[in-house]
């Protein structure tokens, strides 16, 4: 009885606590047996700390293991060889590194990159016996949004669109880890400028979500995508080329000049646009083209110029007097026409 017992071994007397008791023998002598702890119980050992606990990627986590024996024994001297954090999730299991402190007390420590979900094993060496509440469960969820590392689908448009036409496209946004950030958790800017910088239209777009994009004037375009932060992501931004859509008898219009003299060749303009207004100008016109002038005259030459939208009709009228003009572009007339 005069060395220390370890508690919950036999021998003539079976203590389970740490409080000092007097004990009496035979001879009337009073003795004070000093009581330390058995060896480490992982079922009665137990952990806390952010490692713990769901977190951000990158985020440095930290945990802290108290030990006790299996009567609930605090001890005062833990070893770290007996034992062992395990980490489970979307990356090969890692057996991570434990820090024994000396005063019974373990810590460890661990910064996931890769989002997921988690199991930290804590347990023992031997028997491998879980500690309390062992396997802990943890959500790693993707860092803010790395602009260089995202990207736009299409990355970019190798050919001209027409007016009208509907364009999809896909932010997929990632961390700074090439972690995918989940739809709708990192919001896009997302607008369209003209050739002068005006903007035409812009939006709110959700990552991982595609977005619609048209742009009924033709011309030339940038779709810009950006971060909260301004910055933009991926190949932004996409150059668009708009070209008119097909010509439209009820957007296409005659403009005629001041007037016309007898002998003297006069002309007036066909201007062909499409369902948008736009001037169209990718086509010949010429043979889609039908004039009719009454009281006959001559027949008229029309002339269009390349990539004008505008065809030119020159006619001459021998004879002073009113003549009614009809034009009609694939069988309808324009506007303004019969005139």
């Amino acid at each position: 009885l005069t060395n220390p017992e370890i508690a919950g071994v036999a021998g003539d007397f079976y203590l389970r606590t740490l409080t000092s008791r007097n004990l009496t023998i035979d001879d009337g002598q009073t003795l004070t047996p000093r009581v330390v702890p058995n060896v480490a119980y992982p079922p009665q050992s137990f952990a806390n700390g952010t490692g713990l606990k769901s977190s951000i990627a990158g985020t440095q986590l930290h945990l802290q293991l108290a030990t006790y024996d299996r009567y609930g024994n605090n001890r005062s001297v833990a070893s770290a060889e007996g034992f062992e954090l395990l980490l489970i999730g979307p990356i090969p299991t890692a057996t991570l590194v434990l820090t024994d402190l000396a005063n019974g007390h373990l810590t460890g420590e661990y910064t996931p990159t890769v989002s997921g979900s988690y199991s930290v094993v804590l347990r023992g060496n031997v028997g491998l016996l879980p500690v309390h509440g062992s396997p802990f469960s943890v959500t790693v969820t993707p860092a803010g949004i790395a602009p260089t590392l995202s990207s736009i689908t299409p990355t970019a448009e190798s050919q001209p669109i027409m007016a009208g036409v509907v364009r999809t496209y896909m932010v997929t946004a990632r961390d700074r880890y090439s972690n995918v950030i989940a739809s709708g958790a990192a919001p896009i800017k997302a607008y369209l400028l003209n050739s002068n910088d005006v903007a035409r239209e812009s939006r709110v777009v959700d990552n991982g979500v595609t977005s619609n994009w048209n742009s009924t004037l033709a011309g030339s375009f940038k779709l810009f995508f950006e971060s909260a932060a301004g910055d933009n992501i991926g190949t932004s931004p996409i150059l668009l080329s708009v070209f008119a859509a097909f010509p439209d008898v009820s957007r296409t219009t005659i403009e005629q000049n001041a007037g016309a003299v007898a002998n003297l060749p006069s002309y007036f303009i066909v201007r062909v646009r499409d369902m948008y207004g736009n001037l169209q100008g990718t086509a010949d016109h010429r043979t889609s083209i039908a004039v009719t002038v009454t009281p006959a005259i001559s027949a008229p030459s029309l002339t269009q110029a390349t990539g004008s939208a505008d065809v030119k009709v020159v006619l001459t009228a021998t004879s002073p007097g009113t003549y009614a003009l009809s034009v009609k572009f694939s069988g309808a007339h324009v506007v303004g026409s019969p005139g």
